[in-house]
């Protein structure tokens, strides 16, 4: 027992440091005014206040269990009939595995009917013929098309009584999840934390659910936009909740804060503090998310493109080189790069890009000036192309940086090393798919969908800095990267990762130097010395061998390696140098390609 209770103890704490909570506090000298106690009293009480919100632990594990417990009900026990009618017309199926969209409403058809539909569609999809005839031939003895939605959800409620849908089916599973009681774990759980604080209401029309069927599993997202009572402008703030219920081996659900809003007027230190409680249920992609979503006048695409056209790269998901930099010039090479953005993203831009952009960039004048007046004219702020464009600048990678100078930049002053900026763009078509079989083909249907989506993205952007000391004993460089992943709507991020991937010092530098960076960025736990998630790269052998001697060169003393055939230890850059010359004259220099693939 003893034993239990220091493992909770332990597992309580860990929980609190991986939120990177610090307990607070504050004293008042005493006095004997009135004022002055009474300015203490509070000050104390406000002090409690933040040491309670900073001992705040989100309890996962109940709330998985909280959620399940409502999904295992039987589908008479819970208003799915009235919510079902209520939020229809705001559902949206994804077929992942075939990468269209099977369903959402188009505006125009009655709720029963949407309803219909929808269980038509998952019937098909996830359960087969003997569901799917269940459906279609009692459906509308039950629900007569034409009524309001109170109406609607009484003629549901019917159906569902009489018509005995087997309880095991994946319908039946699925639209269990589309109820009140469902989300009410996760909703209370961001009451308990910002609602005593911060009071709040949802607002009216944008409950959103997204199913997303993949191969191995079926995903269920709730997302829902939440405001302050206070309309005020020294007050007014709003922010957008997502419930993920994920079936599969396990179950899982998470909720999460994806996004948030304040008025101009609140005040830095009250955001802050609303910030501070939302951090239980903030991912790391929120950041990134709210720069994104900013309007494309807002970033420096004209600025930053020029700059990366001879350092960015498209593979495939399996490695396949599908773009890189050919032409000399700057003018051409970002007419190449827009033009190969453009056939993978929006093909119907093709045309407009090679057929108007040198009536905008010219060989004399200011190309970022004049890249600025094409995309104003030529590319449409909305269309998926700026959904990409946008992931290819600095403001993308700004929460990066920020989060960096905020860490230890203080404490290792550095700056970027000129040139290292790259961009490694991942197109993925597999993901949801089994990569053993091909999609299979699913029929044309008689409402809304059959839309395509897009396959998912990764853009990782990679970085140098190095020490403002270029002194040899204070030298130290470091790199880092962020992979971005698109969902496949190109609405907005599935993914966010940060890592610092790599460090290293000057053969001189003092152990003073290297045991203060190594404090700052080797034991931080966003340096993780491995591929990136959601990435692929390929390389022939020549130039593994290649970059692995350039980078044995920088050893100092160089790395020596003994095997009884030789007189003694000879350096590993000359071992592999032969490797390399031996591979050239066996292939009469054709080097074959590997491909790396995490």
């Amino acid at each position: 027992m003893e034993q239990s209770k220091k493992k909770r103890k332990k597992r309580s704490y860990s929980a609190k440091k991986a939120y990177g909570f610090k307990v607070s506090g504050q004293t008042v000298p005493e006095t004997t005014n009135t004022e002055a106690v009474e300015a203490k009293q509070k000050s104390n009480s406000n002090a409690t206040t933040a040491e309670a919100e900073d001992d705040y632990v989100f309890e996962s594990r109940k709330f998985v269990s909280d959620t399940m417990s409502r999904w295992c009900k039987d589908l008479l026990e819970l208003p799915v009939y009235k919510d079902i009618a209520r939020l229809c017309k705001n559902i949206r199926i994804l077929d992942f595995r075939t990468d269209t969209i099977l369903y959402q409403e188009d505006g125009l058809k009655d709720r029963g009917d949407i309803v219909y539909d929808i269980l038509v569609v998952l019937a098909k999809e996830l359960d087969g013929d003997s569901v799917l005839k269940i459906i279609e031939d009692n459906y509308y003895n039950y629900v007569t098309p034409g009524n309001g939605e109170v109406d609607t959800a009484e003629q549901l409620k019917a159906f569902f009584s009489n018509v005995k849908l087997p309880a095991d089916c994946g319908t039946v599973r699925i639209i269990k999840c589309i109820q009140q009681e469902m989300i009410s774990p996760g909703v209370k759980a961001l009451r308990e934390r910002i609602y005593s604080k911060f009071p709040y209401k949802d607002i009216k029309g944008t409950w959103e659910i997204y199913i997303e069927i993949l191969a191995t599993c079926v995903i269920l997202v709730h997302t829902k936009w939440e405001q302050s009572h206070d309309s005020s402008n020294e007050s007014y703030f709003k922010f957008q909740w997502e419930l993920r219920l994920v079936f599969g081996r396990p179950f899982e659900a998470t909720i999460n804060i994806i996004d948030y809003e304040f008025h101009p007027g609140v005040p830095v230190e009250k955001q802050v503090r609303i910030k501070k409680l939302m951090s239980p249920f903030l991912p790391q992609k929120v950041e990134y998310t709210r720069v994104w979503k900013k309007a494309i006048s807002e970033f420096n695409i004209h600025m930053d493109l020029p700059r990366l056209g001879q350092n960015l790269v498209i593979y495939s998901e399996t490695g396949q080189l599908l773009y890189e930099q050919k032409e000399s010039v700057q003018v051409d090479r970002v007419k190449e790069l827009l033009v190969a953005l453009a056939t993978y993203f929006q093909p119907d831009l093709v045309s407009v890009i090679e057929s108007d952009i040198h009536k905008y960039v010219k060989s004399e004048g200011v190309l970022s000036a004049q890249l600025q007046d094409f995309f104003r004219d030529c590319i449409p702020p909305n269309s998926q192309l700026v959904s990409i464009l946008k992931c290819l600048t600095k403001d993308i990678i700004m929460p990066a940086i920020m989060k960096m100078r905020n860490a230890f930049y203080q404490t290792i002053p550095y700056k970027d090393q000129r040139g290292s900026w790259d961009v490694h763009i991942t197109i993925d078509y597999s993901k949801g798919k089994k990569r053993t079989n091909p999609p299979v083909n699913t029929p044309k249907r008689n409402f809304s969908g059959g839309s395509s989506l897009q396959p998912f993205v990764t853009i990782t952007h990679r970085k140098k800095e190095c020490s403002h000391d270029q002194n040899p004993s204070n030298y130290f460089q470091f790199e880092w990267a962020v992979s971005l992943t698109l969902n496949k709507m190109l609405t907005g991020f599935e993914d966010v990762q940060f890592r610092i991937v790599d460090y290293s010092f000057h053969n001189q530098t003092s152990q003073q130097t290297k045991q203060l960076v190594t404090n700052c960025i080797g034991r931080n736990p966003n340096f993780i010395p491995e591929m990136i998630p959601n990435t692929a790269a390929s390389m022939t052998i020549e130039e593994i061998l290649e970059t692995v001697i350039l980078r044995l060169d920088q050893c100092k003393p160089s790395i020596q390696a003994y095997q009884k055939s030789l007189p003694h230890s000879l350096p590993v850059t000359e071992l592999l140098r032969s490797l390399k010359d031996l591979i050239e004259k066996t292939q009469n220099g054709k080097f074959s390609r590997i491909s790396f693939v995490k």
